[in-house]
C-alpha cells in the first residue's frame, strides 16, 4: 500500500486530530498520562516512515557532510 493512499491519509489524519486534542487538554491543565503516552506513540508512528526512507537518510547525511549540491555536482 502506498503511503499516499486515502486509507493511510485517513489514519494519519485521525492520529493528528488526537494529538491536537491532547495538546489542547494539556493547555487546559488536564494532563492525562495515558493520553500523553498515546499521543507520543502517534507522533512516533507518523515520523517513523520518514526516518526509514533511505533516500531521505542519505540526503541528510550528504547535506551534513558536503552541504547543498551545486550545479557542478549534477555533471
Amino acid at each position: 500500500m502506498k503511503r499516499t493512499s486515502n486509507s493511510y491519509k485517513s489514519v494519519e489524519h485521525e492520529k493528528l486530530e488526537y494529538i491536537h486534542s491532547v495538546i489542547q487538554e494539556c493547555l487546559n491543565s488536564n494532563n492525562d498520562m495515558v493520553m500523553l503516552e498515546t499521543a507520543l506513540e502517534f507522533v512516533e508512528d507518523i515520523r517513523e516512515p520518514y526516518f526509514k526512507d533511505r533516500n531521505i537518510f542519505n540526503n541528510i547525511i550528504s547535506f551534513c557532510t558536503q552541504g547543498f549540491p551545486t550545479d557542478q555536482d549534477k555533471y
